[in-house]
């Protein structure tokens, strides 16, 4: 067997917060199991110990790469990035990857890539634009991020290629009746972006009615802690802090409503998870989710920063449970059709398979001559 592999280049692994190691982590645990090749192999680019020792930990995880692209070990460098330093940083992957004449493939997840782009002065988006050329493809989440990198970035139509995040079909599942009482469910890092204050604002115009709020994610929830209590939503509000693999799927589990009304996304995990378990879902057009909840039939959209029309879409799904679980049953067809993991690992590896050279074959010594 060959021991050149595929090495995904990304920040923290599997082991941090957040979609993008939620993503690989599911990529290569499907990927082993279907017994696809090339192998994966997983370089952490940034470490799990902090900022301080981020700089030091991408030198080493420079010089691993290309020790092992001199070695002969790297088939191709799928490099997931970010916004803000993880261009930096992957764009100095981008270009050892070329330097070593490797076949290079880059994953953009950056929610706040186009915020960081527009504040750039015109040099550094010069070197930017340059770097993502280098790339013998460019995936997006959808597409809304790939009009954006082809007509305001500049990147090559024929090299920008959509490919959706996918999660695994929950074992086990199966539709459940309308719920008597509705059970939201927020699963997100929490910080200002992902919209939890506009949150717990809409739900203090329903406050005391037939619902609960189940909160999930890393940070620091003292701040919201103190908002609910200050909307006099503490006995309807459950904090639970970062779960695990398990946590959250019991929680999808247990919830019937999805709410992130993000204000910038690539195509959130959560959303897909939920709608792999057929939860309805109630978001922000943000990113690329567009792509993936359907308004009005698989859940529904709302202004990013309008917590009034956020309380009437849950004012909605709360007072109509039937038309929860009908909206909750279409987003499981759409998962079913586009983000199962098998499938987009399917569409991934047909994206190497056309940068990879065909494998060599031998002629048997009993085949007939050529005529």
């Amino acid at each position: 067997m060959s021991r050149r592999a595929i090495w995904i280049v990304t920040r923290g692994g599997t082991a941090v917060p957040g979609g993008i190691a939620r993503m690989v982590e599911y990529l290569t645990r499907e990927w082993a199991a279907s017994g696809r090749v090339p192998a994966l192999h997983i370089q952490d680019s940034t470490g799990r110990f902090g900022k301080k020792i981020m700089p030091a930990f991408f030198a080493l995880a420079f010089l691993r790469v290309t020790l092992a692209g001199l070695g002969g070990r790297i088939a191709l460098l799928h490099i997931h990035m970010s916004d803000y330093g993880s261009v930096a940083r992957k764009g100095l992957m981008i270009h050892l990857g070329r330097l070593l004449g490797l076949p290079v493939v880059v994953h953009m997840h950056g929610a706040a890539f186009r915020d960081f782009w527009r504040r750039l002065p015109e040099p550094p988006r010069r070197a930017i634009r340059a770097t993502l050329r280098r790339a013998d493809r460019f995936i997006v989440l959808g597409a809304n991020w790939r009009d954006f990198f082809i007509h305001e970035v500049g990147l090559d139509p024929a090299r920008v290629v959509k490919l959706p995040n996918g999660v695994p079909d929950p074992a086990g599942w199966a539709p459940r009746p309308p719920p008597g009482r509705p059970a939201l469910l927020f699963l997100a890092v929490l910080e200002q972006r992902k919209g939890l204050s506009d949150l717990l604002g809409a739900l203090a115009e329903l406050r005391g009615g037939n619902w609960t709020l189940d909160i999930a994610g890393a940070g620091d929830p003292a701040g919201y802690e103190r908002q609910a209590d200050r909307l006099g939503l503490s006995g309807q509000v459950r904090f639970h802090g970062h779960q695990d693999d398990a946590g959250v799927r019991a929680l999808l589990g247990q919830c019937d409503v999805l709410v992130l009304p993000s204000y910038a996304e690539g195509l959130p995990m959560a959303i897909l998870e939920a709608m792999a378990h057929g939860l309805a879902v109630v978001a922000t057009p943000v990113g690329d989710i567009a792509d993936a909840v359907t308004d009005g039939v698989s859940g529904l959209l709302v202004p990013p920063g309008n917590p009034a029309a956020l309380a009437a879409a849950l004012h909605r799904l709360i007072d109509d449970p039937a038309e929860l679980r009908r909206m909750g049953a279409d987003g499981r067809r759409r998962f079913e059709q586009d983000f199962e993991i098998g499938q987009v690992n399917a569409r991934l590896e047909a994206i190497f398979a056309g940068l990879l050279p065909a494998p060599s074959t031998t002629p048997s010594r009993h085949a007939a001559p050529a005529a």
